[in-house]
């Protein structure tokens, strides 16, 4: 028996296969939009097959905004902050502009590791619901990728109009992040979106300040500051 010659639609379907398509990627984001906190609860207990897997979920929406952004590239604050703080040092690039512009570039990637800095806080503030850490980061994965694909639709808004949209997107992001997961442990408690709030700035100051202690540290490692 020979095998079927490669051609144009096997590949399609070998791709497919690995980010999960024939289980409904577009599904996942359609009940990530309308349901998000009943749709990870059934995913956690009663079936696993109808959501595209959390990491795969997470890489495609990586990837589609990683692929965006190179070819739409747009100035945002850690840009402008590089001006300064190369200027201070008295040198051209610095590690932490590196490590800022990485997580800009590779915004989706960046989640990733945010959503591992975010749970604990979560899992923290809702410890009586008994989910453990893992389960908290398959619910921010789904979270954070539906995140960055807001964040990349706001950012084409800003290429079309002219205008500063993706501000507008870290904003809509942030407020489907705290919907979505006030949805998951309970939508009509209005304390819970008080402490979906709390955990993901929590996680984000940690996350940032880890990154900007590291790059810092290289930084004047590098490039001691001498005294005039």
């Amino acid at each position: 028996m020979s095998l079927k010659r490669i051609d144009r639609k096997y590949i399609l379907t070998e791709i497919g296969s690995v980010f999960n398509f024939d289980k409904g990627i577009l599904r996942t984001i359609k009940h990530m939009f309308s349901r998000p906190g009943a749709s990870v609860q059934e995913y956690l207990h009663e079936n696993r097959s109808r959501l595209t897997k959390p990491i795969s979920f997470v890489i495609f929406c990586s990837l589609l905004y990683s692929l965006f952004s190179h070819y739409f590239p747009i100035e945002g604050f850690f840009n402008q902050f590089e001006r300064g703080y190369a200027e201070a040092l008295g040198i051209e690039k610095t590690t932490l502009f590196n490590l800022f512009q990485w997580t800009e570039n590779n915004y989706g990637f960046a989640n990733i590791l945010l959503s591992m800095f975010v749970a604990p806080w979560v899992r923290l503030f809702f410890r009586k619901s008994g989910y453990n850490y893992f389960e908290v980061l398959v619910l921010l994965l789904y979270v954070m990728g539906i995140y960055t694909l807001i964040y990349a639709a706001f950012n084409l808004l800003e290429i079309l109009s002219g205008y500063a949209f993706h501000y507008w997107g870290v904003l809509i992001g942030l407020i489907y992040f705290v919907w979505a997961v006030a949805q998951f442990y309970g939508k009509s408690k209005k304390r819970n979106y008080i402490k979906a709030a709390l955990a993901y700035f929590l996680g984000f100051f940690l996350f940032y300040f880890s990154i900007s202690v590291l790059g810092a540290f290289i930084d004047l490692a590098n490039n001691p500051v001498t005294k005039a």
